[in-house]
């Protein structure tokens, strides 16, 4: 038997036994934040958890037989031992981290497994007596799959019981058995064999303890609760092959550093100048690529246009996502070409000899090509984000222009559509800013005031977004503030109290979306000092609550906290003295205003305005990017406005607090409370493929605590208003485009990053023409498949596994209707339950390249913020690093300096 051929039976045999074992239940404690494979090796913690040491919220037995002081380290050892658990106790990152470090542990026992058995197959000179042993127990394992396949799809109506174990479940766990043995027969004449046996036998004798270990804490949890005692035995194999991971992961590190502290910086770049050369010069790559950037450039207006006149605005839109595509796939497929070219060929042509004889140490080659080849294409972007800059710029400047002119033209004549041409302008302009977004928590009511989670499916597959009927009581309604609860979770208790069930039995997880007072109020303005007076009046509330609360248990304390409120009411009167001040000098700038405008000097009124505006924090602006569904046509037909009304209130303002700062000019107060309504309601027209955008004023936020509700409703009757939780919210802020264009452009140069790792990694150990189709068969199964395998991660899918599916495809069925138990259709089935889980773990191997790109947000005109930056390096470095690493390894073991 072959290497090859060990490998691919080694790979079988433990997706037999994985599919045997089935996944830790969602609603399980032991479960505490799913990994996400659109982050890969990062994956993200988006749950919150009790806030105790590890993030655990069992509900513990009265009395165990643990000790105290075992929990929380059990409970830690459960958290690292489990691959489908994370903890953000400490924070995202420390949750990224340690994701990304169990995805490492199992990669590593994976090929520390496959490397062990490929060196034992290859010292040995033909078939041996335990590999017949092998290959009975991949019978065994596919004919388990079969069985209860059949059992499943009801071809068999019931299984044979031996020893209360069905058929499936015998012949698993023997062809389990088998392979394991032959894994085990395996590893241990390697390790017989190895030159030092003795330090071999060693390490597998503490990984075997280390998987014994997992077992030990799989029991230890059952006895806390964490998982059934029928768990114990599949939850005790993912912890102890973790526990052997993370071992293996230690060592590779400690090597790994070690290699890192012996490298000087001098010899990559020289290896890295190199490769730059060999790129520009002798394939000259960057002049293909600069001159089919231009081509194509050159002809973008011929084919993209807007799809109709009135979405002219998309233009923005169509040309910035145009030209992003173009610039990745340019970028990123000639680094699927340059490497592959390069380092095989110097393998295969000996070259490389001369060099790692010299003292260049391996990694040393690895990194530098790599810089090498970023430095290309650092040059290569600046030179597209320059070219690109100035052509979407002069295409925006002039469409813009050419739409005013019109605009002046038909005012007159024509302004119906001046008015439309106008809301195109505006668009125009709002794509090509870099808004900032304060986005809020979105849940629905029905036409009867029953709370739901989505609105009406009105069948459209392709938006996602649900819709409230028109001319009736169902809302859309955003809440913004920290820590709201779940809405599902809000929908789930409700419907237990309907039941008559205890609500209490259903944990409410929380969603913070808080808004950024400081942010929207500034520091001096008159909303700003208001507020402040609200939350000193809120906490001075509080502290004489609670010293109430404990006069009687502890006087001490009481009176600790009634003298801070009594020192915090001091301060509140000299705020309160301020606050009218500076209304008094506003109501005053106002009067004079006024005046002057009644006396014709309208220079001195816009003077006297502009420093009254300047005592208040700016309007607050909402944007919405609602969508239509119409029933009727006739008057709301397409481009026809649909009425909305928005409700924007603030649930949090105290109106008895309210007086204590209304100015004492009778005059003044009066339009000192229209400023500071608590609630604020508005009908607006709703334009579909545009941003709907309006104002209220910034005193509606005043003693809010960053929580504000807004309820929309569609007025118009007929007709369906389709939303989503991004389709409304607050903008914090707008920026340039130049900047955020050039925050895009280094979500490409990331993913060259990832790409160039990748085709490293690939040519350290294939040759040039099969490297190469491996590069661009990473670059586009992650780039265009990405999220295929994300839905076979998430068992999400219709139709089945891809067996399934072309046999639905063959004989013409639906994706829904069940097929018929044909020993076809058994065999597809059976298949899919073996290459399933591996196309499920592809998630974690495979690059997710668009989720470095933030192309969309520039297209749409939203800014992208630095810690987005900052979480795709992290991401790309968690992608890059390891198939670096892994090309220094496989590099290390080419007889390369013979």
């Amino acid at each position: 038997m072959s290497a090859p051929q060990a490998a691919l039976s080694l790979w079988m045999g433990f997706w037999c036994l994985l599919a045997q074992v089935s996944p830790t239940d969602p609603s399980s404690p032991t479960r505490l934040v799913e990994p996400e494979p659109a982050q890969a090796a990062t994956a993200t913690a988006t749950a919150e958890v009790a806030p105790n040491q590890t993030g655990f919220a069992p509900v513990l037995p009265e009395s165990t037989p643990i000790p105290q002081w075992m929990i929380v380290p059990l409970q830690w050892m459960i958290v690292w031992g489990d691959p489908n658990q994370t903890d953000s106790t400490y924070g995202i990152w420390f949750a990224h981290t340690m994701t990304w470090i169990k995805v490492l542990a199992w990669l590593s026992v994976l090929a520390w497994i496959v490397g062990r058995v490929a060196d034992s197959v290859r010292q040995r000179r033909g078939v041996e007596w335990i590999d017949y042993g092998l290959i009975a127990g991949l019978i065994l394992g596919l004919a388990s799959i079969f069985v209860q396949t059949s059992f499943e799809t009801g071809a068999i109506e019931r299984q044979t019981l031996v020893g209360g174990l069905t058929a499936s479940s015998l012949l698993g766990g023997l062809g389990i058995g088998l392979i394991g043995l032959w894994v085990e027969f395996t590893l241990w004449t390697t390790a017989l064999r190895a030159s030092e046996r003795g330090w071999a036998i060693f390490s597998l004798i503490v990984l075997h303890l280390a998987l014994g270990l997992g077992f030990v804490v799989a029991f230890l949890g059952s006895r806390l609760g964490y998982l059934l005692p029928i768990d114990i035995i599949p939850q005790g194999f993912r912890v102890g092959v973790t526990y052997m991971g993370l071992m293996l992961f230690v060592g590779v590190v400690l090597r790994v550093l070690d290699e890192v502290f012996r490298i000087r910086l001098a010899r990559v770049t020289a290896i890295a100048g190199l490769t730059f050369r060999e790129a520009a010069r002798v394939m000259r790559a960057p002049y293909v690529l600069v001159a089919v950037f231009l081509v194509v450039l050159a002809f973008t207006h011929y084919f993209i246009q807007p799809p109709e006149e009135l979405r002219a605005a998309e233009l923005t839109r169509r040309y910035v996502t145009a030209i992003m595509v173009l610039v990745t796939f340019l970028v990123c497929m000639m680094v699927c070409i340059v490497l592959p070219l390069s380092l095989p060929r110097d393998i295969e042509n000996q070259t490389v000899y001369t060099v790692v004889t010299k003292p260049v140490r391996r990694l040393e080659i690895i990194w530098g090509r790599v810089a090498g080849v970023m430095a290309v294409v650092t040059l290569v972007i600046l030179f597209f984000g320059i070219v690109s800059g100035v052509y979407l710029n002069r295409v925006v400047s002039n469409a813009i222009d050419r739409t005013e002119r019109e605009i002046a033209t038909i005012q007159d004549t024509d302004p119906f559509k001046a008015e439309k041409l106008r809301d195109q302008v505006d668009e125009l302009k709002v794509r090509s800013s870099a808004r900032v977004p304060i986005k809020g928590s979105l849940r629905f009511t029905d036409s009867r005031g029953n709370k739901q989670v989505r609105g009406i499916d009105v069948g459209q597959e392709q938006e996602k977004r649900s819709h409230i009927e028109g001319a009736t009581d169902a809302k859309a309604i955003w809440v913004f503030g920290d820590k709201l609860n779940d809405p599902i979770d809000e929908f789930r208790r409700d419907l237990l109290a309907k039941r008559g069930i205890d609500p209490a039995r259903v944990p409410v997880r929380t969603i913070s979306r808080p808004i950024p007072m400081n942010a929207l109020l500034g520091g001096n303005t008159i909303e700003a000092l208001e507020d402040r007076f609200y939350n000193q009046v809120r906490e001075i509330n509080q502290l004489e609550q609670q010293s109430r609360d404990r006069a009687a248990t502890n006087p001490t304390e009481a009176n600790r906290l009634r003298e801070r409120a009594n020192r915090l009411r001091g301060e509140l009167d000299a705020l309160i003295r301020q606050i009218k001040a500076i209304k008094a000098q506003d109501h005053e700038l106002l009067t004079k205003a006024a005046q002057a405008e009644a006396a014709g000097d309208l220079a001195a009124a816009d003077r006297l305005y502009n420093e009254s505006a300047r005592l208040h924090a700016p309007n607050l602006t909402f944007e919405s990017t609602f969508i239509i569904y119409r029933t009727t046509k006739g008057l709301s037909s397409v481009g026809e406005a649909v009425l909305a009304t928005f409700d924007i209130i603030n649930p949090n303002r105290d109106p008895d607090a309210q007086a204590m700062i209304e100015p004492d000019d009778p005059s003044a107060k009066l339009r000192d409370r229209e400023r500071v309504r608590p609630q604020q309601r508005l009908t607006l027209p709703i334009l579909e493929y545009y941003t709907n955008d309006f104002e209220v004023p910034a005193g509606l936020l005043v003693g809010s605590g960053g929580n504000l509700i807004v309820e929309v409703m569609c007025v118009t009757p007929s007709q369906y208003l389709g939303v989503s939780e991004s389709d409304l919210y607050i903008v914090q802020s707008r920026g340039g485009f130049t900047e955020n264009f050039a925050k895009a452009l280094f979500g490409i140069w990331l993913q060259a990053l990832v790409i160039t790792c990748v085709a490293v990694c690939v040519s350290s150990f294939l040759k040039w023409r099969v490297a190469l189709l491996a590069t661009v068969g990473f670059f586009l199964a992650g780039y265009l498949g990405f999220g295929v395998l994300t839905l076979f991660f998430e068992q999400n899918y219709l139709g089945g596994g891809p067996f399934e599916s072309l046999v639905r495809l063959l004989t013409h069925q639906n994706q829904i209707s069940d097929l018929a138990a044909t020993p076809g259709v058994l065999t597809a089935k059976s298949l899919d339950a073996v290459f399933t889980p591996i196309l499920a773990t592809m998630a974690f191997v495979i690059p997710n390249f668009p989720a470095l790109s933030t192309a969309d947000l520039v297209a749409e005109g939203y800014a992208i913020g630095w810690d987005q930056l900052l979480l795709n390096t992290g991401l790309a470095l968690a992608y890059a690093l390891p198939f670096s690493i892994l090309a220094y390894f496989i590099f290390n073991k080419r007889e390369v300096a013979a």
